[in-house]
């Protein structure tokens, strides 16, 4: 099986190389990297590793460019680039095969550009390789090829020739690649008839049996879906949704209303932004794609705002209550793919936005306003990471990508001053003290020890206050909003 890799830390909490392959013993008490890079300056990025089914020495690793196969459990590698038939400019691969035949092997490939995805298959455990199907379009969105998110291939346990491979949607094959048969359609999900988009895993029903039992599931970015028997599904019958009771939702940013507390909005990832108004139980979807950042109102009937991917905001002034297009990060600035946000407490109609540059902006009812308050000349790629306004609007503090940290004494619209870390890293959050805006909290991505920071000179000088967590990624910092001694 096969999953995307993370940062990998022993159980002592010592941080290994983000790239590479390790491998684990002694019941997990002992952790090493694996060298598979055959003279590369640096470790590829290890997205699959598969193990022979039939045969534990026998080992794939696709990676962001190809794969490594071994035949004695990891010591000796053999690179797709010595491996006659396999693409160069292969983009993300996954392998499988079927244990009806070890020496049949697939790989799918997400290439690199739109309609690039390949899929290949090798009949000799991986020495030579044949092109099954080409410019396959499965990961292709709005915004390109997306194959190094999503990409799942399976094969029959029973039937080397048949195999369903995952990006936006579901494809089927039943002659090894060469044919495939769309069967889901992300746009039947909401009315139930078919899996979400944006796949990740297949996996076959404990007792899968390739005749009267042709079960699998399917993992994406909605959850988990069956089909009874994968050969007859298609894109609008034959599956069942599994997601009843799964709260596994991942959310993004969420905000509260100042004057009624009851009223909640949040981002989820891949679907969508919801509102909760306090009465009875439900939730209201108010936006669709991936729900990021937004933002209600601290002082009254202000815009409400909410955001999707790549900095597409939408705005909506009470008594209106639909949300509408409002403008586009994008139209301005080099955009993430969640953009920070955050509103002034004391003005629901400005709020602070973030690429690589900082934006201030005003609401009027014919559109949004920008302006560029910046503390520093864009850096390419290097975001607006974390926002953080005064209770009274009276500071601003903004944190990067690349660990550059300001804060502006004067809103946004006076100077900024550098006030950065004794370490570098990715600043996730910033938490100002309720009752004394010198003290603030900030956080760290990446999985290492220095995590959490406290300064309460304005940021003259840092503490590390670290002590007791893992070497964890942290998301947020808060204060208690009612004992200033505690944080969470």
């Amino acid at each position: 099986m096969c999953h995307t890799s993370y940062t990998i830390n022993d159980k002592d909490h010592n941080a290994f190389p983000s790239a590479g392959l390790f491998r684990f013993t002694q019941g997990g008490d002992a952790v090493e990297q694996i060298l598979v890079t055959n003279g590369l300056t640096t470790a590829p990025n290890a997205y699959c590793v598969y193990i022979n089914p039939n045969d534990n020495s026998n080992i794939y690793v696709g990676y962001s460019g190809g794969v490594y196969v071994s035949q004695d459990t990891g010591s000796t590698w053999t690179s797709s680039s010595t491996m006659p038939g396999f693409p160069f400019f292969s983009g993300r691969v996954e392998i499988a095969m079927s244990e009806s035949n070890e020496n049949t092997v697939y790989a799918l490939c997400a290439g690199t550009g739109d309609n690039q995805g390949l899929i290949m298959r090798s009949q000799d455990k991986g020495i030579e390789w044949d092109t099954m199907s080409h410019s396959l379009s499965i990961f292709t969105n709005s915004k390109g090829n997306a194959g190094d998110y999503h990409n799942v291939i399976w094969v029959d346990p029973d039937n080397v020739h048949n195999i369903i491979v995952g990006g936006i949607d579901l494809w089927r094959s039943i002659t090894a690649g060469t044919f495939l048969t769309k069967i889901s359609d992300k746009d039947q999900n909401s009315s139930g008839l078919s899996p979400h988009a944006d796949h990740h895993v297949i996996v076959a029903a404990s007792d899968y049996n390739g005749t009267n039992n042709r079960k699998i599931y399917v993992g994406n970015d909605g959850g988990v879906a069956s089909t009874d028997d994968y050969r007859s599904a298609s894109t609008t019958s034959g599956w069942n949704l599994l997601n009843t009771g799964l709260n596994i939702t991942q959310f993004y940013a969420s905000d509260i209303d100042g004057i009624s507390p009851d009223h909640i909005i949040a981002g989820s990832q891949d679907n969508g932004t919801w509102e909760y108004d306090g009465r009875g139980s439900a939730w209201t979807q108010v936006g669709g794609n991936d729900g990021g950042f937004c933002a209600l109102s601290k002082v009254g009937d202000d815009p409400r705002y909410l955001s999707s991917q790549f900095g597409e905001f939408e705005a909506t002034y009470p008594p209106a209550v639909d949300y509408q297009y409002y403008f586009s990060l994008e139209d301005y600035d080099n955009a993430p793919f969640i953009a920070e946000m955050e509103i002034y407490p004391n003005d629901g109609e400005r709020i602070l936005v973030g690429g690589d540059d900082l934006w201030h902006v005003s609401y009027t009812n014919t559109g949004a306003v920008l302006k560029s308050v910046s503390p520093r000349p864009a850096i390419s790629g290097e975001f607006v990471s974390a926002i953080e306004i005064a209770a009274d609007s009276s500071k601003v503090l903004v944190g990067y990508k690349n660990g550059d940290l300001y804060k502006n004494n004067n809103g946004s619209s006076g100077s900024w001053t550098s006030i950065n870390l004794p370490v570098t890293g990715v600043i996730t959050d910033i938490a100002l003290h309720p009752n004394n805006q010198d003290k603030m909290l900030v956080t760290l991505g990446g999985y290492r020890d220095d995590n959490i920071w406290f300064t309460d000179d304005g940021g003259a000088t840092w503490e590390e206050r670290s002590i007791g967590i893992p070497a964890l990624h942290l998301n947020t910092v808060t204060w208690h909003p009612d004992n200033s001694n505690w944080a969470y």
